[in-house]
């Protein structure tokens, strides 16, 4: 796999794990107003949900891992068998966790 391959493919594992980030705590904000949040609080709500370094840790530990699995599984069986691995990471027919 080319530098560049391997450049642009980490950007877009770095995309997703972002919006995942970014998701969470728009869940976390509606599960806050489906409790009786007032609305003036949303914004803090929002932004303490996107500053959580709980939140941020398990996500990073998990699509550090991905990055790995996937460059390794590129390196040693090919693009093709990492690809199989990354599609059955990103489900999207699977129910959001």
């Amino acid at each position: 796999m080319s530098e560049a391959t391997r450049s642009i493919i980490g950007w877009l594992l770095n995309r997703l794990e972002n919006l995942k980030h970014d998701l969470l705590a728009h869940r976390i904000v509606l599960e806050a107003v489906k409790s009786g949040l007032p609305a003036a609080g949303v914004g803090d709500v929002l932004q303490a949900a996107r500053q959580s370094a709980d939140v941020h840790a398990k996500l990073d530990a998990k699509y550090e891992s991905i990055r790995q699995r996937f460059f390794q599984l590129a390196d040693e069986a090919g693009v093709d068998q990492a690809s199989v691995f990354l599609r059955q990471m990103w489900n999207p027919a699977e129910q959001p966790n």
